[in-house]
């Protein structure tokens, strides 16, 4: 299934699903929330880097923001 390219505010919930299926769990800033499985993941970049990613999640990629992550490391949800 493609990545749908369109504002973040206008995708549905399942193309939102399908997003951090193909992508965001393969990359290393994206970290699960203990509570739930995928859907509640979300992206720590500002939180590691201290400034904002600078685009889209749809555009993580092709502006070379996406690390993608490496052997089985995982993070847990960073806990504040």
């Amino acid at each position: 299934m493609k990545i749908a390219v369109k504002p973040w505010g206008e995708m549905s919930v399942r193309e939102i699903q399908n997003l951090k299926e193909k992508q965001c769990k393969h990359c290393d800033y994206f970290s699960k929330n203990n509570s739930g499985g995928l859907s509640y993941g979300t992206c720590d970049y500002i939180l590691i880097n201290d400034h904002m990613r600078g685009c889209l999640p749809t555009e993580c990629v092709m502006k070379g923001i996406f690390k993608r992550r490496t052997g089985a490391k995982r993070r847990a949800a960073l806990r504040i």
